[in-house]
């Protein structure tokens, strides 16, 4: 092999390492946006199942005070009212 077609093998060689950072790099600053992205979104969306729950649970304990009547049920009721903040 001559000497200009090693120095072109080089000069490619260390262009397609160069490149390869490059795009590692690029790769990676993608992954972390993504990244970022995504407990974005978690953390809005975690406040609509917190309330979603919060409600389901209310239902449930309103739901328990059915099996009373009169006067007991209706402190049944006011107890969950009470304690999931309910008017």
């Amino acid at each position: 092999m001559n000497r200009s077609a090693l120095l072109r093998a080089t000069a490619i060689a260390v262009g397609l390492a160069l490149g390869t950072g490059a795009m590692a790099q690029t790769l990676a600053e993608a992954q972390t946006a993504a990244s970022a992205e995504a407990k974005k979104k978690g953390a809005e969306a975690r406040p609509d199942a917190d309330f979603a729950k919060r409600d389901a649970d209310y239902a449930a304990a309103k739901e328990k005070c059915n099996v009373f009547a009169g006067e007991v049920k209706a402190n049944c009721v006011g107890n969950a009212k009470a304690r999931f903040d309910k008017r």
